[in-house]
């Protein structure tokens, strides 16, 4: 009975452990998402800055300066959101470590209990056996 208890405290520590895997990659997808989105929109404002403004009127001078002051708070909002997403992926890592460690310790544990069983059970067949034989 004892086993099957630890088996399955073991089965909930795997499940635990895979769930929290799962987790991680899912907030490392949503980082990477949203880097390469970042990257994408600053490679934009670059372009775009550096475009050819020496034959461009008063007025597209103005329009472009609004655009990039726009695109410039996009760029922000955007720096924010992979900051947010960083720290989500960074916590979801931390948790799936834990889960590992625990799962393992849990392994060590059944593994420990195993080994006493069976050196148990070893003694009391040779007690029989030095019983029989005498």
């Amino acid at each position: 009975m004892r086993k099957t208890r630890l088996k399955n405290v073991l089965e909930l520590a795997e499940t635990r452990e895979n769930n929290a895997a799962v987790g991680f990659a899912e907030a490392r997808a949503a980082w990477e998402f949203n880097q390469a989105r970042l990257e994408e929109l600053s490679s934009f404002r670059d372009d775009y800055q550096s475009g050819d403004s020496a034959r461009k009127s008063a007025r597209e001078f103005q329009s472009t300066r609004v655009f990039l002051s726009q695109l410039s708070e996009v760029i922000d909002q955007q720096e924010a959101e992979v900051v947010k997403a960083l720290g989500h992926m960074n916590d979801k890592q931390e948790d799936w470590n834990s889960q590992r460690v625990k799962r393992r310790s849990m392994e060590k544990l059944i593994e420990k209990r195993t080994d006493i069983i069976n050196r148990e059970e070893g003694r009391r067949e040779q007690k029989e056996l030095d019983e029989l034989s005498a």
